[in-house]
């Protein structure tokens, strides 16, 4: 028979995978700044996560992550800097051909990744625990549905500039992209070292702000699905209502 909690322990484990690939995320974008292995960094990022969520407002998260995170557009920047033939751009991407020695699973396999990427679960426990602490109204939708119509939008550019600018500098020197380090070179080669470091904060805040969420949701899923007080307005046992949000979450029951 089919529990609940198997769907719980299920969105659990991809989203777990999703924190654990976010928190790296953050980690190498710190080794490429600090030059020292991204390994070393990954337990204080974790930290740092932590207590980014316990001790800072939800709306300062949002804010300060969000728009530093807007750096990523420095991708754009770099392909038309780049200067492409935009004719031979379009034609490439109207007329797509599967290159020699490789298959079409390879590219059914990314095209799935990059759509999932779009629909995990955490992005829906979190924006719906949002709506219900925050008692959103119909009025509120709007507001909702302006961040939808121009956020996703927003993100689908930023990842075509990766994309494209990496399909411009870095396939025809037949290098393969397998790191985040090469993955910003077209951003170093068209902007220089102030391009590149920019960008750098770009992904830093990205990754961070998702994390971020991530790890919100993980806290919402398990304290709604056992009964527990979640919330930035509820008090943990035994305490005062808290001042800083998220802090009635299940690791102060412990």
């Amino acid at each position: 028979m089919y529990s609940p909690l198997v769907n719980l322990v299920a969105s659990l484990l991809v989203t777990g995978l999703t924190l654990a690939a976010e928190l790296a995320g953050v980690a190498l974008a710190i080794e490429l700044i600090s030059s020292v292995a991204h390994l070393l960094w990954i337990p204080l990022v974790g930290l740092a996560v932590w207590l980014v969520i316990w001790r800072t407002r939800f709306e300062t998260m949002e804010r300060v992550f969000g728009l530093a995170g807007l750096a990523l557009v420095f991708f754009v920047v770099a392909v038309f800097r780049l200067d492409p033939a935009w004719g031979s751009v379009l034609e490439a991407v109207t007329h797509p051909e599967v290159p020699g020695g490789e298959g079409l699973p390879t590219y059914f396999y990314y095209a799935i990744a990059l759509f999932a990427s779009a629909m995990t679960p955490y992005e829906v426990f979190f924006f719906s625990s949002g709506g219900i602490e925050e008692k959103w109204k119909p009025k509120d939708l709007t507001t909702a549905r302006v961040n939808v119509f121009l956020g996703f939008p927003l993100g689908g550019l930023l990842a075509l500039s990766i994309m494209t600018a990496a399909a411009l500098l870095l396939h025809p020197a037949g290098i393969a992209v397998d790191h985040l380090s090469q993955a910003v070179l077209p951003v170093g080669y068209a902007l220089g070292k102030i391009g590149l470091g920019l960008v750098l904060i770009g992904v830093f805040a990205a990754a961070f702000g998702a994390a971020l969420e991530t790890a919100l949701s993980s806290g919402c899923t398990v304290a709604q699905h056992f009964g527990w007080t979640w919330g930035k307005t509820a008090a943990p046992p035994g305490r005062p209502p808290a001042s800083t949000p998220w802090r009635s979450w299940p690791w102060w029951r412990a």
